[in-house]
């Protein structure tokens, strides 16, 4: 299975026009880019580091979702009717919220919760501990400041009703019938390892996606050159009439059925789409100037393709190449496009060098 995964909305701007066969020419933008782009901050910015912990809950909702994916959900719980909620208790409650007496959208429903995961809001599961089986009970609690607009900060009450509760007894058979594993702490201190490697990479991505905000937020473009801009929405509307001929449709009845779209419409769509790429490229491509890396060495190129093939979802170029008919990266992309993806690294790298964690 390809890994899709992007770190960013700009670089998503940029190569998503080349992976729909519309790259184009090269886009040098060899004179003075002032005139279009007015460069803002992008060294010590602010940004917030991302908590990698993993909580007890958040294990064993993992490993409740694992057991359920590989079928073994039945075999692996009993079901009581009867009893108190205790912790890790999977609990199937019927619920209302109310807010001064009134159902508020949104707040009645079915869940089959588990009991300290913090799936549900906080104070609710912890309001069903020691509860029986069976009972309707009052839950009193207060929505957090930063929820639903609506409902942030407000008192609310949630009736809930417990029907029946499951407790989750994992198995050596399942450990070792759907893992490499011969214990069950192995295999918890596992998952626990794969959930902490995963908090890391999203607070990365996260960290990531926050500073390029910031840059391209801070930076201004002023206009957009006149030929690029032309060529890009000539380029990509071939593109996409090509597609629509694949279709054997006529373009009237593409834009109507497909796009959904008037012909005016569309016109407005592409110059919109091609100008946030360009918005991307010229301040990309200001800034390394500025700092000197617009151009990347061999050994730097040759690197940028390796990692641009891995963001794209390859560990090799033979692996893309089965994919593409034979093409190369460099074929199938352009030489400028893995020159603007170098450009990309190291806007982004010299950006967290110099961040300042708040």
């Amino acid at each position: 299975m390809k890994r899709k995964r992007i770190t960013a909305l700009a670089i998503v701007l940029c190569f998503a026009l080349v992976l729909t066969g519309c790259g184009g020419e090269s886009k040098p933008y060899d004179y003075d880019l002032s005139k279009y782009v007015e460069i803002g901050q992008y060294k010590g910015l602010e940004v917030t580091e991302f908590d990698s912990d993993v909580s007890e809950g958040e294990l064993r909702l993992e490993i409740k979702n694992r057991v359920e994916a590989a079928g073994w959900y039945e075999e692996l719980t009993e079901t009581f009717t009867e009893g108190a909620i205790e912790l890790w208790d999977i609990a199937d409650v019927d619920f209302i919220g109310r807010k001064g007496g009134i159902a508020f959208e949104g707040g009645t429903g079915n869940a089959d919760l588990l009991i300290g995961s913090g799936q549900f809001v906080p104070g609710f599961e912890d309001g069903l501990l020691g509860e029986n089986i069976g009972d309707t009970v009052m839950v009193e609690l207060t929505f957090p400041e930063e929820y639903y607009e609506e409902l942030a900060g407000q008192d609310v009450e949630f009736e809930v009703t417990i029907n029946s509760v499951a407790k989750l007894l994992l198995s050596i058979e399942f450990v070792e019938t759907e893992s490499d594993y011969r214990s069950i702490k192995e295999y918890e201190d596992s998952v626990m390892a794969e959930l902490v490697e995963a908090k890391k990479a999203y607070a990365v991505s996260k960290r990531q996606d926050d500073l390029l905000s910031q840059i391209f937020g801070n930076s201004i473009v002023l206009d957009y050159p006149k030929k690029e801009l032309n060529n890009l929405i000539s380029e990509y509307k071939k593109s996409e009439q090509s597609y629509a001929r694949s279709l054997d449709k006529t373009w009237k009845d593409y834009l109507e059925q497909d796009r959904q779209m008037t012909q005016q419409e569309y016109d407005n769509y592409v110059e919109s789409y091609i100008k946030a790429q360009m918005d991307f490229e010229m301040i990309l491509r200001a800034i390394a100037r500025k700092e000197g890396f617009e151009i990347p060495s061999e050994e730097e190129y040759a690197e940028s393709k390796m990692r641009y093939l891995a963001e794209i979802g390859y560990t090799s170029e033979e692996e893309l190449m089965m994919d593409t008919g034979g093409l190369t990266l460099e074929e199938a992309v352009g030489k400028d496009i893995i020159e603007l993806y170098h450009m990309y690294i190291r806007v982004l790298e010299l950006a967290e060098e110099s961040a300042v964690v708040v």
